[in-house]
Protein backbone atom coordinates (compact mmCIF):
# COMPACT_ATOMS: atom_id res chain seq x y z
CA UNK A 1 0.00 0.00 0.00
CA UNK A 2 2.84 2.38 0.86
CA UNK A 3 4.52 1.62 -2.46
CA UNK A 4 1.32 2.46 -4.35
CA UNK A 5 1.02 5.78 -2.51
CA UNK A 6 4.64 6.67 -3.27
CA UNK A 7 4.20 5.72 -6.91
CA UNK A 8 1.02 7.80 -7.19
CA UNK A 9 2.81 10.69 -5.48
CA UNK A 10 5.68 10.46 -7.98
CA UNK A 11 3.30 10.32 -10.95
CA UNK A 12 1.44 13.35 -9.61
CA UNK A 13 4.70 15.29 -9.36
CA UNK A 14 5.71 14.15 -12.83
CA UNK A 15 2.34 15.28 -14.23
CA UNK A 16 2.53 18.68 -12.50
CA UNK A 17 6.12 19.31 -13.58
CA UNK A 18 5.39 18.31 -17.18
CA UNK A 19 2.35 20.65 -17.24
CA UNK A 20 4.52 23.44 -15.83
CA UNK A 21 7.01 22.84 -18.66
CA UNK A 22 4.13 23.03 -21.17
CA UNK A 23 3.10 26.41 -19.76
CA UNK A 24 6.67 27.73 -19.94
CA UNK A 25 6.99 26.52 -23.55
CA UNK A 26 3.68 28.15 -24.46
CA UNK A 27 4.80 31.45 -22.95
CA UNK A 28 8.05 31.26 -24.92
CA UNK A 29 6.20 30.49 -28.14
CA UNK A 30 3.75 33.33 -27.62
CA UNK A 31 6.56 35.82 -26.92
CA UNK A 32 8.46 34.69 -30.00
CA UNK A 33 5.27 34.80 -32.03
CA UNK A 34 4.71 38.40 -30.93
CA UNK A 35 8.32 39.41 -31.66
CA UNK A 36 8.45 37.77 -35.07
CA UNK A 37 5.00 38.26 -36.52
CA UNK A 38 3.35 41.15 -34.69
CA UNK A 39 6.26 43.41 -33.78
CA UNK A 40 8.44 42.55 -36.82
CA UNK A 41 11.58 42.87 -34.72
CA UNK A 42 13.14 39.96 -36.55
CA UNK A 43 12.07 40.71 -40.09
CA UNK A 44 14.96 38.76 -41.59
CA UNK A 45 14.02 35.71 -39.49
CA UNK A 46 10.34 35.98 -40.25
CA UNK A 47 10.40 33.92 -43.43
CA UNK A 48 12.49 31.14 -41.87
CA UNK A 49 10.84 30.88 -38.47
CA UNK A 50 7.22 31.60 -39.31
CA UNK A 51 6.32 28.02 -40.41
CA UNK A 52 8.03 26.55 -37.35
CA UNK A 53 6.21 28.78 -34.88
CA UNK A 54 2.89 28.41 -36.64
CA UNK A 55 3.28 24.62 -36.30
CA UNK A 56 4.28 24.91 -32.64
CA UNK A 57 1.37 27.24 -31.92
CA UNK A 58 -0.97 24.73 -33.52
CA UNK A 59 0.46 21.81 -31.53
CA UNK A 60 0.57 23.47 -28.13
CA UNK A 61 -2.74 25.29 -28.38
CA UNK A 62 -4.68 22.41 -29.85
CA UNK A 63 -3.96 20.08 -26.92
CA UNK A 64 -2.48 21.13 -23.58
CA UNK A 65 -1.65 17.55 -22.66
CA UNK A 66 0.63 17.04 -25.66
CA UNK A 67 3.90 17.26 -23.72
CA UNK A 68 3.05 14.84 -20.88
CA UNK A 69 1.81 12.31 -23.43
CA UNK A 70 5.00 12.76 -25.46
CA UNK A 71 7.17 12.25 -22.38
CA UNK A 72 5.22 9.16 -21.39
CA UNK A 73 5.65 7.75 -24.90
CA UNK A 74 9.40 8.37 -24.78
CA UNK A 75 9.89 6.83 -21.35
Amino acid sequence: MLVQKNEAFLWLHFYLISNFIVVIMQMFILVMYYLIIVDHSFVELNEQVNPLFSFLLFVFHSDLSFFPVLVQLIF
